[in-house]
């Protein structure tokens, strides 16, 4: 997962890669997993906008989480990013 702010993508750049933490990614995943469920077996559901604004809306809280709280890998060592 990549950061969000522009002081931490700058961070990530020049000191390495950027981790979600594993409950945090597992939470984003399992989502979108139920989200590409229902796609798949009920797409027209998705026609309607207040459905898909929910399923949005769904998802926009643990991607936000994934990507400022992310940790900072440095050297071989992970330091977690605190956002400001």
């Amino acid at each position: 997962m990549a950061c969000l702010s522009p002081e931490s993508r700058s961070l990530c750049r020049r000191q390495g890669a950027c981790y979600a933490s594993s409950r945090d990614a597992a939470r984003l995943r399992r989502l979108h997993a139920q989200a590409c469920r229902l796609a798949e077996t009920k797409p027209k559901i998705l026609t309607h906008p207040e459905v898909a604004r929910a399923i949005e809306q769904g998802l926009l809280l643990p991607l936000v989480t994934c990507l400022t709280a992310a940790k900072v890998q440095e050297n071989g060592a992970v330091k977690r990013h605190q956002p400001e």
